[in-house]
């Protein structure tokens, strides 16, 4: 088991915080992936209006896209992530693997996606998250406001 990046930590909780937000457009310069996650219900609560965050993971690496496998199936072969982010692609949850490799699970929808959902797999050097103004916030911010939300829903989502 190795032990996980403080960084890997922070982009998994910050994806699992993202929990039913959907990611709307990908921008790849270099190492750096920007994904505009359309998430109102969080985004509305930091800026009124606002129906966005902007995060940038820097330093991306080994970025893969692992399709669940239906019952009794063996594992699929990775897929290009980069075909599987052009489409809009539905945020569940984030963690670190043993390996201290960073896990999103997503869901995929539309007329280009061959399966349901599954496992983008990356490791990256940093997290940078944005609001629609520009203005930075942490994960630590993020996930209060989120536990906020769900607190006042009556939930213990998040």
């Amino acid at each position: 088991m190795t032990e996980p990046s403080p960084a890997h930590v922070r982009i998994a909780t910050l994806f699992s915080v993202l929990h039913d937000g959907v990611i709307a457009r990908v921008e790849r310069v270099g190492t750096s992936l920007t994904l505009t996650v359309h998430i109102g219900y969080l985004a509305e609560r930091i800026v009124p209006g606002a129906r966005d965050l902007r995060v940038t993971l820097r330093g991306v690496r080994d970025l893969r896209y692992l399709p669940w496998a239906d019952a009794g199936e063996a594992q699929r072969p990775a897929v290009d992530a980069d075909e599987v982010l052009s489409g809009e692609v539905d945020v569940l949850e984030g963690e670190v693997d043993v390996n201290g490799e960073v896990i999103v699970r997503i869901l995929r929808s539309g007329p280009c996606a061959s399966d349901v959902g599954g496992e983008l797999r990356l490791s990256a050097d940093d997290v940078m998250i944005h609001d629609e103004r520009g203005v930075a916030h942490t994960v630590e911010e993020l996930a209060a406001v989120a536990r906020g939300y769900w607190a006042a829903r009556g939930s213990t989502q998040a």
